[in-house]
């Protein structure tokens, strides 16, 4: 692993880390809150309930997770051509992804009795457009992610080659814009519990790479340095009165995650030049693998194959590290040698 690379942003690998598992917790084990009859000292009472109730549902990771992402994706843009970034992104979900698809096929048909979907519906969700077809979420809810990163590298991808999107001042216009545009359409509209995900999550895609942006701006250039951060903190502080505005219309709370995730993915970057612990870039690897798989496979084993959670867990880490090295890690690699 090369450690030169991946010390430039750490900061990101705890996050990833701290983002992974609040949405695991939050979607598996959140029982735990249930088990504190025996704290009796108040503020840990009150800290439980408070962590409860920020993680619950898994919204809060959800947002930290697309911050982080917003921010990773525009770094990737910038260091290789349209074609490299582009099979490089496909490279880093696809195998992996189709595997995991495959996987949940299987379990559903012959553990749970689940028909087969067409090879049209397939289609649609191995290509994560379903949203453009009204295909629904696979792999138990965790594909709508996938979606909304995917159309997020469409949008870095050709946005990033227009001279014109490379001023920073158009570049934050166009993403505010983008902001009020798809908080106004709610879109997609016909999915139920993940209804408007695209409209409220990519705008926090945005987020991410606008810091990323400004960072990279404010470092190189130092002229203007005050206007571009007056622009940029403008540029937040209206994103966030239009989610406040909106939100109810959308029927989402996530405005009330908005400002605690983006406070925490700040602290993080400001902290970033003092978190050395390369140890938790071990623990990062995993998040991708273990974030397809958790909301189908850990159920399938502890409901199936083995009633502790504690030992569930352990088989389904050890099945999640093997398939993120045979399968995620062999591509990744393989693409990087070309």
């Amino acid at each position: 692993m090369n450690y030169k690379i991946k010390e430039k942003i750490l900061f990101i690998e705890y996050l990833r880390v701290l983002a992974f598992s609040s949405v695991f917790i939050a979607h598996k084990f959140m029982f735990i809150f249930d088990k504190n009859e025996y704290i009796t000292i108040e503020l840990l009472i009150n800290l439980f309930s408070y962590i409860k109730e920020k993680i619950e549902g898994g919204a809060w990771g959800v947002t930290l997770f697309f911050l982080i992402s917003g921010y990773v994706i525009s770094i990737a843009v910038k260091k290789k051509n349209t074609k490299e970034f582009i099979v490089g992104r496909l490279t880093r979900i696809y195998p992996l992804y189709i595997s995991a698809y495959i996987i949940f096929l299987v379990i559903n048909y012959c553990a749970y009795g689940v028909q087969l979907p067409n090879v049209i519906k397939i289609i649609q969700t191995i290509t994560l457009l379903g949203d453009l077809f009204e295909t629904p979420y696979a792999l138990n809810g965790v594909e709508w992610t996938l979606r909304v990163e995917m159309y997020f590298y469409i949008f870095i991808a050709l946005f990033s080659r227009i001279s014109i999107f490379k001023n920073i001042y158009i570049k934050l216009l166009i993403y505010l814009l983008i902001t009020i545009i798809l908080l106004e359409k709610n879109y997609p509209s016909h999915l139920g519990w993940g209804h408007a995900y695209t409209s409220l999550y990519f705008p926090i895609l945005l987020l991410g790479s606008s810091l990323y942006e400004v960072e990279c701006y404010v470092n190189n250039k130092s002229k203007d340095r005050l206007m571009v951060i007056t622009m940029y903190v403008t540029y937040i502080i209206i994103s966030y009165l239009v989610f406040e505005s909106l939100y109810f219309k959308i029927n989402n709370n996530l405005p009330k995650f908005y400002l605690e995730a983006l406070a925490v993915f700040y602290l993080a970057w400001c902290l970033k030049n003092h978190l050395k612990a390369k140890w938790i870039i071990y623990l990062s690897q995993f998040t991708f693998s273990v974030y397809l798989f958790h909301n189908f496979l850990f159920d399938f084993i502890s409901e199936k194959i083995i009633s502790n959670k504690a030992c569930a867990l352990t088989v389904f880490i050890i099945v999640c590290y093997t398939l993120m090295i045979t399968i995620e890690n062999r591509f990744k690699k393989g693409w990087d040698k070309k």
